[in-house]
């Protein structure tokens, strides 16, 4: 029995579910792991960590109401998604004491759309897509309803933001040193929980690692490439180097290299290739989405996922695996 189980098994189970659920942010379906992501987010900023805490017991209590599958909610995969709406909602909406009812309320939609995203035949893996629309739908609405809750400025200008490229700005003429590499990897890791902070990445980094030392290579050598894509392709300077181009390459990296697809060799260079095609589209969404107030968050690396999974063939013995977890449910 690996470490991490014991200590698992020693928790109380209603906390080892939400810790499992944080975990599965970045597909650690373990207490340990999520309890170490818990403390990355403290890192940055306690009350981000508290909006983490509130999203994913308010998604988790949801799944439990509407009587979703015992052994999803038992897994985390009810928790991640609350987890990141109530950091993104802290992070893009203005810090007024009703917003935690807005996270509250966010959380638990998340997931309801998690679980109609389930039910769509091509059995798609919903992943982070409940995190991404929710999000969008109350950084959209809530300050229409709600004009306490506007952050009063541009969101190419929040940090962390999400610049649109502008070569004026880009780096590639001179080249990324690669004294700079690290940076460009760690804060490209931390932006995943929305954050610029070199602890953060750290320590996610680590958190990866007690479940697999090659998901852990495969997240952070996805973030270092995306962002030196970004560079490529003439990307804003300031966001590069804030990690902004870096944490979908990531999530595609060890999303199709280690948890969608068999781990292999092919697997391997199918996420070296989603690394470099993230960041090429989230500029282009970042020229859609950006202008109308809404940042990209995760839909880069959901699109590069859906695309390499559907490509491959893997889609179809992604659908038949979900359907018999369902069955046995």
């Amino acid at each position: 029995m690996a470490w991490f189980i014991k200590i698992e098994s020693a928790l109380p189970q209603p906390l080892r579910v939400i810790l499992m659920g944080v975990g599965q942010v970045i597909f650690c379906g373990n207490a340990v792991s999520g309890f170490i992501f818990l403390v990355a987010f403290c890192a940055y900023d306690v009350m981000t960590g508290l909006a983490a805490i509130v999203g994913a017991i308010s998604s988790t209590a949801a799944a439990s109401v509407f009587k979703s599958a015992k052994s999803d909610i038992s897994a985390g995969l009810y928790g991640f998604n609350g987890t990141l709406t109530g950091v993104g909602l802290w992070t893009f909406l203005a810090h007024a004491p009703q917003l935690w009812l807005y996270i509250i309320l966010a959380a638990m939609l998340s997931s309801v759309v998690f679980a109609m995203i389930r039910k769509i035949p091509f059995g798609i893996p919903p992943a982070a897509a409940p995190f991404v629309l929710t999000s969008w739908i109350f950084i959209l609405a809530a300050p229409t309803f709600d004009p306490t809750l506007d952050p009063g400025h541009d969101l190419r200008t929040a940090d962390p933001g999400l610049s649109i490229p502008d070569s004026s700005q880009s780096i590639v003429s001179e080249g990324v040193p690669p004294g700079m590499w690290p940076t460009l990897l760690i804060k490209g890791v931390s932006q995943i929980f929305l954050v610029d902070s070199f602890a953060t990445g750290i320590l996610i980094l680590i958190g990866v690692a007690v479940i697999s030392l090659r998901s852990s290579l495969l997240l952070g050598g996805g973030a270092l490439c995306g962002s030196l894509v970004a560079a490529l392709l003439d990307a804003d300077h300031h966001a590069i180097g804030i990690g902004l181009y870096g944490f979908n390459a990531g999530l595609a990296a060890i999303a199709v290299g280690q948890v969608f697809l068999k781990p292999d060799a092919k697997s391997a260079f199918l996420a070296i290739l989603a690394s470099m095609l993230t960041p090429a589209l989230q500029i282009g969404l970042s020229q859609i989405l950006v202008p109308v107030g809404l940042p990209v968050l995760a839909a880069p690396f959901l699109s590069v996922l859906w695309a390499i999974l559907f490509v491959t063939g893997q889609w179809k013995r992604y659908q038949s695996r979900f359907k018999k977890s369902t069955e046995s449910a």
